[in-house]
């Protein structure tokens, strides 16, 4: 009798725990509610050229979230490409120096009502190209050929928020280069020191590699100046160029050489 009474008791505990904690993780998962979107600087580009993105993260709710800041460098955001005709079937890109920076110390940040959290991003140059072909992007440049695609952005931050993380997608057009355009492409396509450099816009010119790269890169800067890919390489080569001679706004001009 007596057991049986301490029996009702303990069942009747734990029903007023789960009643007191049930409401705190439901609270906590709709704390959680999040929205992103990424607006891109352009949707229909060349083969070899980059997709800069913005990254927007978005608490919808009335009530504030506190959230770790979107990192591609601390690995709280991801990035994917899939064909159009094959949505099912994302392969994986990670850019230079994603996921290689050390998150320990960092502390979340309060996310107000409606509040946004932002993150520019490049999408150009494949760091990881030695990997499984069926699930990585395994070319220097990330969108190497002609055709239809969808980058999908992932943001996690699975020490703040308990419920899966959020995507955003946009759409990419890549278009068949010709004349010009195709000459260029066809010199750029497998030199995956030319993408890191048009990627970052420095060159560790310690580095052989990257010294031919670049070498290559003006060369074809001067001998296309009209191609499609014109900018993008002066816009390289003038980044490396004024950090390497300490002439950029907030540069000091010395990481290029010492890296």
């Amino acid at each position: 009798m007596r057991k049986a009474k301490l029996n009702a008791r303990l069942i009747a505990l734990i029903g007023l725990a789960s009643s007191v904690v049930a409401p705190s993780a439901r609270a906590l998962a709709a704390s959680c509610s999040l929205a992103a979107d990424a607006r891109p600087a352009s949707v229909v580009i060349l083969p070899g050229q980059p997709v800069d993105v913005t990254l927007r993260v978005r608490n919808p709710s009335s009530t504030p979230i506190s959230l770790f800041q979107p990192s591609e460098g601390t690995g709280n955001v991801h990035a994917s490409v899939a064909d159009v005709s094959d949505q099912s079937h994302y392969l994986e890109y990670k850019g230079p120096g994603w996921g290689l920076t050390c998150a320990r110390g960092m502390k979340p940040v309060q996310l107000d009502r409606s509040a946004v959290l932002t993150l520019p991003l490049r999408v150009l140059n494949q760091a990881a190209v030695n990997r499984d072909p069926d699930t990585w992007i395994v070319t220097p440049f990330a969108f190497s050929t002609p055709g239809n695609f969808v980058l999908r952005v992932d943001y996690r931050d699975e020490a703040s928020c308990p419920k899966p993380g959020v995507s955003a997608v946009v759409s990419v057009r890549v278009l068949a280069p010709q004349g010009d355009d195709l000459a260029v492409w066809n010199e750029l396509k497998d030199c995956a020191a030319c993408a890191l450099l048009l990627h970052e816009g420095r060159a560790n010119t310690a580095r052989a590699v990257e010294r031919a790269a670049l070498d290559k890169l003006r060369d074809l800067a001067k001998r296309y100046p009209n191609s499609g890919y014109a900018p993008l390489l002066r816009q390289a080569i003038d980044a490396i160029d004024c950090k390497a001679k300490g002439t950029c706004e907030n540069d000091q001009g010395q990481d290029n050489n010492n890296q």
